[in-house]
């Protein structure tokens, strides 16, 4: 079975209290938009950011298929893994 996939990424930068900074935006999101139940597959996405240097976002993503937010991605190498357990339309 196949999924269509739609991905929530979610995009935080942590700062000094009283600081202002625009979250850091999702420019493009590359990989499969089928992929086999259980079989890994992995998405690369862009993104603009105010941060200053030294001070990097923190992203997360969720896959929408009720197993809530997943683990940070590092802004050094934006990608991410996941394999689906249960065929579906996320």
């Amino acid at each position: 079975m196949k999924y269509i996939l739609r991905f929530l990424i979610l995009a935080v930068l942590v700062v000094a209290p009283g600081y202002a900074l625009a979250a850091p935006s999702i420019r493009v999101v590359t990989g499969p938009n089928n992929v086999t139940v259980g079989q890994s597959s992995t998405w690369s996405f862009t993104y603009n950011s105010t941060a200053p240097a030294g001070e990097a976002p923190i992203f997360g993503f969720n896959p929408g298929d009720g197993t809530g937010n997943k683990s940070a991605v590092s802004p050094s190498s934006p990608t991410f893994n996941y394999a689906f357990n249960l065929a579906g339309t996320y």
